[in-house]
């Protein structure tokens, strides 16, 4: 080719090729595909600069990352894992990237796997060659069916498919990052992880560290309430993966949509307005509109006869929803409808009228007020521009319902520098709502997927809680499947407001503590010790600038905190009274270091940490002009008085001890015009085989914590810390406010199964009361999920009178 073309032919055909793939990714499942900009051009901005900007900074990155590997490891393995950090890196970080780019780090991390025998280079592998078969079916696929290759991102389920499985490859490279800092060096292979690794050992199953002898190690370091530190496994991995990939699948079904009108109109005067004609005098059963923001405009309507008469109508359009179809009744013939604002705060998304057919709106066009035209380009064409998204009524997959129309607005306020509506509660709730915005857009599935990958996180959280308690896989197991197929679990977790969030930093924070008093911290060492602390006062953090319920939480950390310490001072004035050869070498350090260093350090882990967090989380609030750092503490103000003098009422408001009975679910959303005989509606309720069965779990363990049963003990202690509150609480409650709280009702449910099983319960009566949670989620599932049904069947669901379904 040199000899025909040129010495030069290479390079520029390299220019050339690299020429024509100026899109930020070109259908690879990347960081940039992630955030749904797969096929735009690099050239166009990405926070400050351009893709192209930002794709070269990540190679250089990913080379001097490299490098360092290189230099400070040590093997002849270094060269394939630079080879895997260079191709994985480049191909998740790096812009005009292929779907087959990644094929090199596949053979990279088989390569690693033979070399250091590291089961973690396998199980990449798998994870690798996954994402990497779906990417290049998906183009290929779509390639054969319709002649194009490319996966654009307005193809709903193209998007969803898109950026989930570019999610997991970039969660890829962050582990694998982490990952080969340690396999660098050879001596840093943990050998739990190499293939010819045995299993876990035996785990004393009831061995509590209080009852556990006063031990020495041939070392002289006392061992006094040591267990073996409960780790997942290999196949507590693959369980967990397996519940939480078939939890998602149920999940996202219809979670939401991204048919939602995305530009809008707002008049600046009262005097504006516009016409909508029709082609001809045609009957108009119904006009439809879509709110914006909220802010409670309205607006006149007139309509015209044939005869050229306007005629004002007594209903308004009343912008007074958030993201929502509304609907104005017409229904009558037509030739044109004129509006006019009577407010101009609120703005509308979207116009359209229909006539018999329900499904597809009439041809119309707009004009302004004077009889001009609106042309492409004037705000006014925002309002029909969006034709083949309207929607004759309202429903859960095309607009929000009960609090949605407080909280995702909120978070598409932070988004855009503007003055929060909802500020009764912290921030950060919403900032995680408006992630999701931010990823998938300003629709019912972008301000919903987080809360529901929060809810999905949830059930392995909850593995690793029956794990670390009762040391057996199976008991993982059941706390997983309780929280799996809770009904409330799923109704609230698919619903956009931050209970979500709340739960789930409770149970984190309370894992954390938890695992401080299972291991004493003189077994590992002060600085290890102290890391579950960090952690539960981190989460503690997360969840008070999520919702202020999440306090109710600190007391119980408190109490389990200082029982870990009276136990372990225990241990100290056992091992004082031994001779000094005989005393381990931590009894000395005891006093200043594990225990005024360990308070000093909770200090700033649960008060320090925590109120910076707090204060980090209203960073959006500080970027709206007008609004300044005093201000803030303002706003405390202004949430305590609204909590402590609210006495509004609600028809679904419910008392703190009914909530275990289940005895007031709360009823969020009925879908309107519907066929007769048919609902389709949401409630929020617990499943009664989870919620009954964890009342009676909850009272049995009382009972054993106070006959010092002290794993009992840390059950009952987070379920009264946070109900304990809300006795005194007067304002108007609902049943949902137990959320935080149910996680631990179903650790008690599993403490019972164990305790039965201990006195000889054969496992096929568990396995038949596991089979009984999800008949129960089965039946209920269309109540929880807007799943149309025949309203015959939504009353049989109505086990008593005060559960409302349909209406």
């Amino acid at each position: 080719f040199s000899l025909v073309e040129g010495p030069m032919w290479l390079i520029d055909l390299y220019k050339n090729t690299t020429g024509n793939y100026t899109y930020a990714s070109l259908n690879a499942f990347n960081f940039f595909a992630m955030l749904g900009d797969n096929l735009r051009q690099d050239s166009e901005t990405f926070v400050l600069f351009s893709y192209k900007v930002w794709g070269y900074a990540f190679i250089v990155l990913t080379v001097l990352y490299t490098a360092v590997i290189y230099i400070r490891g040590k093997g002849r393995h270094l060269t394939y894992l630079g080879g895997l950090l260079l191709s994985l890196g480049v191909f998740v970080l790096s812009v005009r990237m292929h779907e087959r780019y990644m094929f090199p780090a596949m053979f990279f991390l088989l390569a690693l796997f033979v070399m250091t025998q590291d089961k973690r280079a396998l199980a990449l592998y798998g994870v690798a060659s996954f994402t990497s078969f779906t990417n290049v079916y998906a183009v290929l696929e779509k390639m054969l069916r319709l002649g194009d290759g490319h996966l654009y991102m307005s193809d709903i389920a193209i998007r969803i498919i898109t950026q989930v499985f570019s999610a997991i490859n970039v969660i890829l490279l962050i582990y694998v990052l982490a990952w080969a800092w340690k396999v660098a060096n050879p001596a840093r292979i943990n050998k739990n992880h190499l293939l010819s690794c045995k299993g876990r050992p035996d785990r004393d199953e009831d061995l509590r560290p209080e009852d556990a002898k006063p031990k020495t190690g041939s070392n002289g370091a006392g061992l006094r309430g040591a267990l073996p530190r409960i780790r997942a496994g290999r196949i507590d991995v693959i369980i967990m993966a397996v519940m939480t990939a078939v939890y998602l699948v149920i999940a996202l079904i219809n979670l939401g949509g991204f048919e939602v009108p995305q530009t809008e109109w707002l008049a600046e005067k009262v005097t504006q307005g516009f016409i909508i004609e029709l082609p001809q005098e045609t009957y108009v059963k119904r006009l439809s509109y879509y709110c914006g923001l909220g802010e409670k405009g309205d607006y006149n309507v007139w309509v015209m006869d044939s005869e050229g008469q306007y005629e004002l109508l007594d209903e308004k359009i009343k912008d007074d929803e958030f993201y929502k179809w509304r609907a104005l009744d017409i229904s009558r013939n037509v030739t044109s409808i004129k509006v006019q604002a009577r407010d101009i705060k609120g703005s509308l998304l979207e116009i359209a009228l229909f006539g018999e057919d329900t499904e597809k709106p009439l041809e119309i066009t707009l004009k302004n007020l004077d009889g001009t035209p609106v042309e492409k380009g004037d705000p006014l064409y925002n309002l029909i521009d969006e034709q083949d998204i309207a929607k004759y009524t309202h429903t859960f997959m095309t607009g929000t319902y009960f609090d949605e129309i407080y909280h995702p607005r909120t978070a598409y306020e932070h988004l855009h520098k503007i003055r929060p509506y909802e500020w009764t509660h912290p921030p950060l709730g919403k900032i995680l709502i408006a992630v999701g915005i931010k990823l998938f857009g300003m629709n019912t599935f972008g301000w919903r997927i987080i809360g529901t990958l929060c809810g999905a996180a949830m059930i392995p959280l909850m593995y690793m809680f029956g794990l670390k308690l009762f040391k057996k896989s199976f008991y993982g197991f059941c706390a997983a499947f309780l929280m799996m197929f809770d009904l409330m679990h799923f109704a609230q977790t698919r619903l956009a407001t931050i209970d979500s969030y709340t739960t789930f930093f409770v149970i984190l924070m309370c894992y954390f503590m938890m695992d401080y008093y299972l291991n004493k911290s003189y077994t590992r060492g002060f600085v290890r010790s102290l890391v579950p602390l960090f952690l539960s006062g981190l989460f503690f953090g997360l969840g008070a600038a999520t919702k202020w319920s999440a306090l109710y939480a600190a007391p119980g950390l408190a109490v389990i905190f200082f029982l870990a310490k009276y136990h372990e001072f225990k241990d100290y004035w056992h091992y004082k009274r031994l001779s000094a050869d005989e005393r381990p070498a931590w009894v000395k350090r005891f006093i200043p270091a594990y225990w005024y260093g360990t308070l000093l350090s909770c200090v700033v882990f649960f008060i320090i940490i925590p109120a910076a967090i707090y204060l980090l989380s209203y960073i959006p609030y500080l970027q709206v002009e007008g609004i300044a750092f005093k201000d803030i503490f303002e706003y405390q103000k202004r949430m305590y008085n609204y909590h402590s003098g609210l006495e509004a009422t609600h028809s679904f408001q419910s008392p703190w001890w009914s909530w275990p009975l289940i005895i007031r679910p709360i009823w969020y959303y009925k879908a309107l015009d519907m066929p007769a005989g048919l609902v389709s509606t949401i409630s929020s309720l617990g499943n009664p085989a989870v919620w009954w069965a964890g009342l009676a779990a909850y009272f049995y363990a009382l009972k054993e914590a106070v006959v010092k049963r002290k794993k009992a003990l840390l059950l009952v202690i987070p379920i009264i810390s946070q109900i304990l509150p809300w006795t005194l609480i007067s304002r108007a409650a609902f049943i949902y406010h137990f959320f935080p709280i149910i996680p631990f009702m179903m650790l008690a449910v599993v403490y019972v199964i164990k305790k039965l099983e201990n006195k000889g319960l054969e496992r096929k009566w568990v396995y038949a009361y596991l089979a009984l949670v999800l008949v129960l989620f089965i039946a209920y599932y269309p109540v929880v999920s807007g799943l149309t049904i025949p309203r015959v069947y939504a009353e049989f669901l109505e086990l008593f009178p005060s559960w409302v379904f349909w209406n």
